[in-house]
């Protein structure tokens, strides 16, 4: 069960929902919360606090304050809920706590599925969206190398190190029969780390044949339009290294957008995402490829 099936599902209770929502998002404050549930914030808020009241040793959810103290104070997993998910997911993964510096990096993954919701409409996108974290984004993309190496991806030590410098992505969202691996950017990353990601992409990409499942756009999601042409930039200075002039299979289409925008291109509104003349994005997003035979 992800997200979007959890929000979906009407045999679970407020509390159960609330606690499996804020473990597929990693963090999320109570008007996001509000918005997914479609309950008020008075609601999530007094759900939270009963939920609190019944462990006094251990917490079901830990408040932190908001990004830069800007808006309202976030909301992650205490021990008591990750135990509660752990139970109902049948699974036993270590508990840990998002750092603070992850806040705002968490709100602004949240606000695009937020966005996209209420967009289509809670029935149609309980229909045909699909909403996936760092964890199951990961492991989506990662199925490929998984059928190829066999019984041998089983081995820990195996998969680990065939997964260095493998692109992690941030999130994966499917709407109908596209789908798009997503990176969220909150510019606290240097020019050489976003380079990096981009090259973990293009390599990746070499050893994904043109019908691999995993082979599907990336979209940058950032804070401003001077972000978006500096990404761009780094790209271009990407294309040209030696190391990617000869790829073997087409490197990834990449789309860039100021945060809010993207809503639009997810839905399926089509564009030349280069046009000067591009209504949705006012020139600040591109589809970048390579020329190949």
């Amino acid at each position: 069960m992800m997200v979007i099936e959890t929000l979906s599902n009407e045999e679970l209770e407020t509390q159960e929902k609330l606690m499996l929502v804020v473990y597929y998002l990693g963090m999320a404050d109570r008007h996001q919360l509000s918005k997914l549930l479609n309950l008020s914030v008075y609601t999530i808020d007094q759900a939270i606090s009963k939920l609190n009241k019944k462990n006094k040793e251990e917490k079901h959810f830990i408040s932190l304050s908001a990004p830069f103290n800007r808006g309202p104070k976030m909301y992650q997993l205490g021990p008591a809920g990750w135990d509660w998910v752990m139970g109902w997911l049948e699974e036993d993964r270590k508990y840990y706590e998002r750092s603070d510096a992850q806040k705002r990096h968490y709100r602004g993954m949240t606000d695009i599925l937020v966005r996209l919701l209420a967009a289509m409409g809670r029935e149609e996108a309980f229909n045909n969206l699909r909403f996936y974290n760092t964890n199951d984004a990961t492991e989506l993309f990662l199925y490929p190398w998984q059928v190829a190496y066999g019984e041998e991806w089983e081995d820990r030590k195996f998969r680990q190190e065939k997964c260095k410098g493998m692109p992690k992505p941030d999130f994966f969202i499917e709407n109908g029969k596209e789908g798009w691996w997503g990176e969220f950017d909150t510019r606290s990353e240097g020019p050489n780390r976003i380079k990096g990601k981009v090259r973990q992409y293009y390599r990746a990409f070499n050893q994904l044949g043109e019908r691999s499942r995993s082979r599907k756009p990336i979209v940058w999601v950032t804070t401003s339009d001077s972000r978006v042409r500096d990404m761009k930039s780094w790209l271009e200075d990407i294309k040209k290294e030696p190391e990617f002039q000869d790829m073997k299979n087409p490197p990834p289409d990449m789309f860039f957008f100021v945060e809010g925008e993207e809503t639009r291109f997810f839905l399926g509104q089509k564009y030349d995402a280069c046009s000067s003349t591009s209504p949705l994005t006012k020139a600040t997003t591109c589809s970048l490829k390579h020329s190949y035979a």
